[in-house]
């Protein structure tokens, strides 16, 4: 893409019109929940067996949940969760234990 000298200023000049932040996604507590034992590395099996669902509704569940949140797949939504502060960042230092 070719661009105009004009907007070449306007990026110098700082006048260049920022991107909107993205809308942070709301989740309900089993949403959380469900999402912390995800990033914990639970299986929808033994996930849906903590929240009293079947693996197929389970699986439903979290799919609905990766449309909400733009996700496309569950790492990308446990990502997407932590940067919004909706899940706590891993502590890299708690497997050497």
């Amino acid at each position: 893409m070719i661009r105009s000298a004009a907007e070449i200023l306007a990026d110098v000049n700082g006048d260049t019109p920022r991107r909107p932040e993205p809308a942070r996604p709301t989740l309900d507590p089993i949403d959380r929940y469900v999402l912390a034992l995800l990033a914990d590395g639970h299986t929808y099996t033994a996930i849906g067996r903590r929240i009293g669902k079947s693996k197929s509704a389970t699986t439903m569940h979290l799919a609905r949940l990766y449309k909400r949140l733009g996700a496309r797949n569950a790492a990308h939504a446990v990502a997407i969760t932590i940067r919004a502060g909706l899940l706590p960042a891993p502590d890299p230092g708690a497997d050497q234990q």
